[in-house]
């Protein structure tokens, strides 16, 4: 079926209403970050500006299935191999010093999935994730990946991660 404008505008108007509903609903609840979530948005201070021929994602974890995978459904969602870095061999993630993420320029984001519990230059941090996601300001955006409520990096969980990206959101959607 085809809209005229006025019908479109009427559809617009009803969509943004029901969205602003459900914010305000979500605001009440203390439930804003499963709103955001729902809808792929992500809030943050600005971190380095994204660079098409520069930056980089970090997929940095456990992947359930092959590399080469991967790097297809990145190719297909127009992110180049050389714009996209895996650490996820389980020996390389627990010796990597992941001090190098702090206030670094290199990487846009990084995809987050299953990890070893402790890694080099941690300091007295017990946790990476929960201190990268707790200090935006210091490190690239991080995107948890994870299938059923659990970290862990599959086909249909990177590309949603993929889609929450400073890199996609800048490069593939802005153009």
């Amino acid at each position: 079926m085809e809209y005229s404008l006025s019908e479109i505008a009427e559809i617009r108007a009803k969509a943004h209403a029901s969205l602003n509903s459900e914010l305000d609903r979500a605001i009440r609840n203390h439930t804003i970050e499963e709103f955001m979530d729902k809808y792929c948005i992500v809030y943050e201070e600005e971190w380095a500006p994204i660079e098409k021929n520069r930056s980089r994602i970090l997929v940095f974890g456990d992947l359930a299935g092959n590399k080469n995978v991967f790097q297809g459904v990145a190719k297909t969602m127009g992110i180049p191999k050389d714009n996209i870095e895996f650490i996820n061999d389980y020996k390389e993630l627990k010796r990597i010093n992941v001090s190098k993420f702090r206030n670094s320029s290199s990487y846009s984001d990084i995809i987050c999935g299953p990890t070893p519990h402790s890694q080099v230059g941690m300091g007295d941090v017990s946790s990476l994730l929960a201190d990268m996601k707790n200090n935006p300001s210091i490190y690239p955006r991080v995107i948890e990946a994870s299938a059923n409520s659990k970290l862990k990096i599959s086909k249909t969980s990177f590309e949603t991660a993929i889609r929450k990206t400073r890199y996609y959101e800048k490069i593939v959607l802005e153009g």
